[in-house]
């Protein structure tokens, strides 16, 4: 009773032997886990290996750890284990052949939930969701869709070979524009003219920036979740990130919208040519014929 008293009389005793009681918790749940895990480079506690992992070129450092500990490591970002599998016939035979048992992706809380607040497929657990914009793409990646990208290949091919005769001195350019030509043109219907094209800068500043939040150790709220629940105005860097994913959907939309546009022109104009059976224009037709099967915007 006089525990009891001592804890009642005094508040700070008591918050304070509660987070010591929280704090040794954490320690021994953390210390059980590491000892079922893969062996890998020695966390520091809570903070895990992130002071470890440089900020650029994080692959060296795997690649230095994967001689040390083997082809299968852990890796902890914060108090988030990790898994690394540095061997591909290990990655394929468990990613590929065990599909069904490790099909799942990690939480990504800066580039999935921040940046893309969860629309895309790429960032997506396994569930309901997920399936649903699987099954929506496979619709438009079968084999006889796939044959209606063939005739871009000689097409943009004659074009290379051309634009190397008039100037072979920008022959790497000319290659990028013709990767960035076959990508876009299967995506939207649209070829592009140059690499240097506005769309297609945008497209790779995009892109560059998603993979930097994807860095392993770049951001902390990776390794503490509840960070992203900050406001914003304490948080700047959720602020910077949440504006250029607005960015990025917005970009998104306005080609989305092209395609739209283009599938209701040819409605207008039966004896026109056919449009180009484009990625974007069957996940639409495909989305409209059935919407209960698909229930997803747009942006999705």
């Amino acid at each position: 009773m006089d525990y009891i008293h001592s804890f009642l009389s005094c508040p700070v005793l008591g918050i304070s032997c509660g987070v010591i009681l929280i704090f040794l918790e954490i320690v021994v749940h953390d210390v059980y886990l590491w000892t079922y895990l893969p062996p890998g480079p020695c966390p520091i506690l809570l903070v895990g290996n992130k002071l470890q992992i440089p900020s650029k070129h994080p692959g060296i450092k795997f690649q230095e750890w994967s001689r040390i500990y083997g082809p299968i490591y852990t890796i902890w970002l914060g108090r988030r284990p990790t898994v690394v599998i540095s061997d591909p016939s290990i990655a394929s035979e468990l990613l590929e052949k065990r599909s069904k048992k490790y099909s799942t992706r990690p939480r990504f809380v800066t580039m999935g939930e921040i940046y893309w607040d969860m629309a895309s497929i790429l960032v997506q657990p396994y569930g309901k969701e997920w399936l649903i914009r699987r099954r929506l793409l496979h619709s438009a990646l079968t084999p006889r869709a796939l044959e209606h990208y063939k005739l871009l290949q000689p097409a943009e091919s004659s074009r290379l070979c051309y634009q190397l005769l008039e100037g072979a001195a920008e022959w790497e350019s000319l290659f990028d524009r013709l990767a960035s030509s076959i990508v876009f043109a299967v995506s939207y219907g649209h070829r592009v003219d140059s690499a240097k094209s506005p769309v297609i800068r945008q497209r790779l500043e995009f892109m560059q920036y998603a993979s930097s939040l994807n860095a392993p150790g770049a951001y902390l709220v990776e390794s503490f979740p509840m960070l992203k629940y900050l406001p914003d105005w304490i948080a700047p860097w959720k602020a910077e990130i949440k504006r250029r994913g607005c960015l990025e959907a917005e970009a998104n939309m306005a080609l989305v919208r092209v395609v739209r546009q283009d599938i209701e022109s040819a409605k207008q104009s039966p004896g026109a040519e056919p449009l180009f059976n484009s990625l974007t224009k069957q996940l639409l037709e495909t989305r409209d014929s059935d919407p209960t099967a698909f229930p997803l915007t747009e942006r999705d």
